[in-house]
């Protein structure tokens, strides 16, 4: 490639290039070297140069080669392709590592470099960080994480890819003193990790509009790669490791698709803290932050995703959408109950368990379980009620407001049997006891 028009462009000079050595045919191993070290030059040192298709048939060019391995060409191959990487998001940097193979890595590439008195990652760690860059972007090459032996590569070097999604913003000083907004994320399996909002973004793949803003709002998913460190010692029998967060990018895929979901009911809105108060049939309480547009009211049944922090007390709900009271969906939390006894006079009605082999108890987190915590368990308690003034036998009727399907209140009495809406509620005494929400006449099962 010495004698070239000027003018010509360097594209333009590769692709003639590309195209003469295809049409010899050779077994000669020194003209193929010379041929593979050619563009690998080019791609080192010309990178900015060179477009993203035309880079990518250089590399499949040079993979191909049947020369030596390991060696000092096929470890500027790899250096070239991590170039590559770097410079074009497209490139599928997981597939071209399979066929290199780390098994090819020589001695010398795993070592830190040195220059200018600064260290540099080793060719081998630099691989590493560009493959799970390029799992990031491109979640169909995931597969390989497990075929290729790539999942055993990144957990032993710290890395790892979760899905997570947005579970509080909060705005805070940073270290440097000036405000920031400072977004919680959250994987299915409960690892937390924190990061300021502009590190989360869409993927370069898919990038927004010119003169669009990228806006994180709570409920979003995005797939990120996270380091830990080693973990600290606590008091907690749980020991989890704190992340970093190296880089994320917006998922394709909806939050309800990779975490699971539950039925709700939300027991009160507390506007002055922009929340609201959530539980779910394992006596669960959830916070639910409450978004501009939020439609939700107290007594509503929600579906919502929710998130149990390995580390942390803190739970919250995101919400997914409302759910009708006459929905198969509520049936399936309730549980039937029977009135043994009123009492009129100071408003309150004892009740039990019709099936007392299923006791209401609560779910307790991994925190919880990691400290030794306990539920209580309970087959019966007390409720309390209205006297409304009738013309019945009796003069009067107990009635449970707003306790219907119909908004129609229950008659109560002795011996009255229905389904209820019942979970574990916290009192002023600090001790969790079941609490009765809602009693049904219209969901008889």
């Amino acid at each position: 490639m010495a004698a070239h028009n000027e003018s010509e462009s360097l594209g333009a000079q590769l692709a003639t290039a590309r195209k003469l050595f295809s049409e010899v045919s050779t077994d000669d191993r020194k003209v193929l070297s010379d041929y593979g070290w050619t563009f690998v030059k080019v791609l080192l040192q010309n990178i900015s140069e060179i477009d993203s298709l035309t880079a990518r048939q250089l590399l499949a060019d040079c993979i191909k080669l049947p020369l030596e391995r390991p060696s000092r060409f096929h470890s500027a191959l790899l250096a070239a392709a991590i170039k590559v990487a770097l410079a074009y998001p497209e490139f599928h940097f997981a597939t071209f590592l399979k066929m290199w193979g780390m098994e090819n890595l020589r001695p010398e590439d795993k070592l830190s470099q040195m220059s200018d008195g600064k260290v540099f990652l080793s060719l081998e760690e630099r691989a590493i960080r560009t493959l799970a860059h390029s799992l990031l972007l491109h979640p169909e090459d995931r597969q390989l994480l497990q075929t290729s032996g790539f999942g055993a590569l990144l957990s032993s070097n710290n890395l790892s890819i979760l899905p997570m999604l947005v579970t509080r913003i909060k705005q805070a000083s940073g270290k440097d003193g000036r405000k920031y907004t400072f977004v919680t994320l959250t994987s299915p399996e409960g690892i937390e990790t924190e990061c300021i909002s502009h590190s989360l973004q869409p993927s370069p793949l898919h990038p927004l509009p010119e003169g669009k803003r990228h806006y994180v709002n709570i409920g979003q998913l995005y797939d990120v790669l996270l380091r830990s460190k080693a973990p600290v010692p606590k008091a907690s029998a749980l020991a989890t490791p704190a992340y970093t967060l190296l880089s994320s990018c917006l998922s394709a895929q909806r939050p309800s698709d990779i975490f699971p979901t539950e039925i709700g009911y939300i027991e009160h809105i507390d506007t002055e803290h922009s929340h609201m108060h959530v539980y779910d049939c394992h006596s669960r309480h959830f916070v639910a932050p409450i978004q501009r547009f939020s439609r939700e009211k107290e007594g509503d049944f929600v579906r919502f995703i929710p998130i149990v922090p390995q580390a942390s007390k803190f739970k919250t709900a995101i919400l997914v959408a409302t759910v009708p009271s006459s929905s198969e969906d509520i049936k399936n939390i309730l549980r039937d109950i029977r009135i043994t006894s009123i009492n009129k006079e100071k408003g309150y009605a004892a009740w039990e368990l019709v099936n007392k082999q299923e006791p209401i108890t609560e779910q307790l987190s991994p925190l919880q379980l990691s400290q030794g915590e306990t539920s209580p368990t309970f087959t019966s308690g007390y409720l309390n009620f209205t006297i409304v003034p009738d013309a019945s036998p009796s003069g009067f009727t107990a009635t449970v407001p707003d306790a219907s399907a119909s908004g129609i209140p229950t008659p109560l009495k002795a011996g009255w049997e229905g389904p209820a809406l019942i979970y574990l509620k916290r009192g002023k005494d600090k001790q969790k006891r079941p609490h009765v929400a809602k009693l049904f006449n219209t969901l008889v099962p």
